[in-house]
């Protein structure tokens, strides 16, 4: 690829460093969900058979209007069924962690931290409605702590998880009654 030199290469640069980070971040979640986390699982069990003892499988018809997906209304939406080991589980775990975790940043939404960060404060204050508050302090956090020409790409290599321990997760997770997990990022 070629890459006028100056602001274009450092750019280019600073993609494919991204990109190699959130590839290596990416199959070190699947590495550590395969090896630690399922592992732990099994020693730990969840009960997360309920899938298998009850899906309702047998009245998928119902759930469709007659083009075959669900109309973009919420009432539409209000009358699709709920599955049944969903019900049956009644608490469990969702996991927000991704690269918005390595800037520490502890407002609230901060897994909107590029998108706080990013946007410009007049939009904020013309758009009522937005925490401009939140905006302020993302902003106020990058000028006192990160070095001019930082960007959000930057910290996907520092997203190790190093202090990580699926166990103590798993553990505390089963001792909650939780009964299943879904991680996000």
């Amino acid at each position: 690829m070629f890459c006028l030199p100056g602001r274009r290469m450092a750019a280019s640069f600073r993609f494919r460093r991204y990109i190699v980070g959130f590839v290596c971040a990416q199959t070190i979640f699947i590495l550590f969900q395969v090896f630690v986390f399922y592992p732990c699982v099994v020693r730990a069990p969840l009960d997360l058979d309920l899938l298998k003892r009850g899906a309702d499988t047998t009245n998928l018809d119902a759930q469709f209007d007659q083009t075959g997906w669900y109309k973009a209304t919420w009432d539409s939406l209000d009358k699709r069924p709920i599955p049944k080991w969903y019900e049956e589980a009644k608490l469990g775990v969702f996991i927000h962690w991704g690269v918005y975790a390595v800037p520490g940043f502890a407002a609230t939404s901060s897994e909107w931290f590029w998108y706080w960060w990013k946007t410009p404060q007049k939009y904020f204050e013309q758009n009522k409605e937005y925490r401009v508050d939140v905006g302020k302090g993302v902003k106020k956090f990058v000028a006192e702590k990160l070095a001019p020409g930082w960007e959000y790409t930057d910290f996907a290599p520092e997203f190790l998880g190093e202090f990580f321990d699926a166990g103590k997760w798993a553990n505390i997770f089963k001792a909650s009654g939780a009964r299943y997990l879904t991680f996000l990022s």
